[in-house]
């Protein structure tokens, strides 16, 4: 087979598996088909169910981004998130976590300026 017939039968077969873990597989419910008065009339539009098998109709497009090889600058940044929220902080490092919003670096830098030591000019 080709390499995109593998993938794709790949992905066919491993979406009902997620992180070890085996969802039981959904029974196939018959699709029912809408008898209506154009359908009766053209026997050339009768709507029949989709086969998704190995040469068979073209099955929808899936989310694959969790078979994506990231890039370790990504792996390391998501892993660094998920430790930090799971870490407890103590409050004293935890100060410097976040920056000052803009009022209150303004009188930081006030109070800060009265204790500036003095210059040769002074």
């Amino acid at each position: 087979r080709s390499l995109k017939l593998q993938f794709l039968y790949l992905i066919a077969h491993l979406s009902h598996v997620t992180m070890g873990k085996v969802k039981p597989a959904a029974a196939k419910k018959p699709v029912k088909t809408a008898v209506t008065a154009e359908s009766a009339k053209n026997p050339l539009f009768v709507s029949r169910p989709k086969d998704f098998g190995v040469g068979n109709d073209i099955p929808p497009k899936r989310d694959v981004s969790r078979f994506v090889r990231w890039p370790k600058y990504i792996i390391r940044q998501r892993q660094k998130r998920v430790l930090e929220r799971r870490l407890k902080v103590p409050p004293s490092l935890n100060l410097f976590r976040s920056t000052l919003d803009k009022q209150t670096k303004a009188e930081l830098f006030k109070l800060l300026a009265k204790y500036k030591p003095e210059t040769d000019k002074e």
